[in-house]
């Protein structure tokens, strides 16, 4: 099996067997292991499980102690990238092969490890396109009659990496809407009087938003608790998109680039917390003006697919290859062409 990053090389299960009975029969070696709190394995020198704790069968519902020997960290956590089709269309394990595993934390340090060098790092494993991990990795290097292996220690801090995404995305959101406060307030100087009315509704449209955001930033704090009440708000989806348009061609991002909603952009109503859906676009439309230039162009709308409707933003700039790979969309996206679907209730 041909490789694109790490070895694809497999060790035989008569070794698995033989390098798992070794650690087997060392007395206080498992019940050392099952007393970390966190996921501990073992790792041969081609990157297989030959030991590990009862926290990894308890994480993933395991009992059966055979079916994970000799696969690879990636496969024993279902990440999606693990597994590539063959010529006759079966499965094969193929952690650390792909593409996609040239940015993995986790095959980095095993293969520095593994190298003989101690290393710690962080990596995600996506599991489907909704579902990640985000972990931080811990490799020692273990040699024993010759043997090469990896102490390989995981802890699960997908609850900080949240906590982060959380802080960001409030201070983001709090500048972007003063941004646009501050953008209508300078315009003022130059308004023409007829035009006064319209730039007073559009600043007690920011300043309101401006406490939506510190109340969404409460409410993000009772998401992560399980607190969350999601509210429901009866949405214009024209007007919606149109009002985040006004606010960002205002907006700093904004200057000498243009918005435009697309031609046949439909206008759905539908329910949904609209401080949540417009922090998403929001977000979105500022990303992609981030990634354009001068006088280029972002367009946004939206459309019904099936019973949801499909908000959606595009722009010219390509997304870095190392990004790409590190995200759960189609890999091979070109542009920057990201969505959001939303339920039609």
């Amino acid at each position: 099996m041909k490789s694109d990053f790490a070895s694809a090389e497999r060790s035989p299960r008569d070794v698995i067997m033989r390098q798992y009975q070794y650690f087997l029969n060392i007395e206080l070696l498992s019940k050392f292991f099952d007393a970390m709190p966190n996921i501990v394995m073992i790792l041969n020198s081609n990157r297989q499980a030959v030991f590990f704790n009862k926290v990894l069968l308890d994480s993933i519902e395991q009992k059966d102690v055979n079916s994970i020997l000799g696969l690879r960290p990636g496969e024993i956590l279902n990440c999606k990238n693990a597994y590539l089709y063959n010529d006759d269309n079966c499965t094969e394990g193929s952690c650390g092969t792909t593409e996609f595993c040239s940015t993995c934390g986790a095959v980095k340090a095993i293969l520095n490890s593994l190298q003989g060098k101690n290393d710690a790092q962080e990596c995600r494993i996506n599991q489907s396109k909704y579902m990640a991990l985000d972990l931080r990795v811990w490799t020692t290097p273990l040699n024993i009659n010759g043997e090469n292996f990896s102490i390989f220690s995981i802890m699960d801090i997908s609850h900080e990496k949240r906590r982060e995404v959380f802080e960001q995305v409030f201070f983001h959101d709090l500048m972007n809407t003063a941004s646009g406060l501050h953008g209508f307030i300078d315009h003022l100087d130059y308004t023409n009087p007829n035009q006064i009315e319209d730039i007073k509704t559009i600043l007690k449209f920011l300043s309101e938003q401006l406490i939506e955001e510190i109340n969404a930033h409460k409410e993000l704090i009772n998401a992560e608790n399980n607190e969350l009440v999601i509210k429901s708000d009866l949405i214009f989806s024209l007007d919606l998109l149109s009002e985040i348009a006004s606010i960002f061609r205002q907006h700093q991002v904004g200057l000498n680039k243009y918005i435009k909603i697309a031609d046949g952009t439909e206008n759905v109503n539908f329910y949904s917390d609209k401080t949540q859906l417009r922090r998403i676009l929001g977000n979105m439309i500022k990303n992609a003006l981030e990634a354009s230039k001068v006088g280029e162009k972002v367009t946004i709308g939206c459309r019904t697919v099936n019973n949801n409707i499909e908000f959606w933003v595009h722009n010219s700039s390509h997304i870095p290859r190392d990004i790409q790979l590190q995200i759960s969309i189609d890999p091979l996206a070109q542009r920057e062409l990201v969505g959001v679907l939303v339920p039609i209730v």
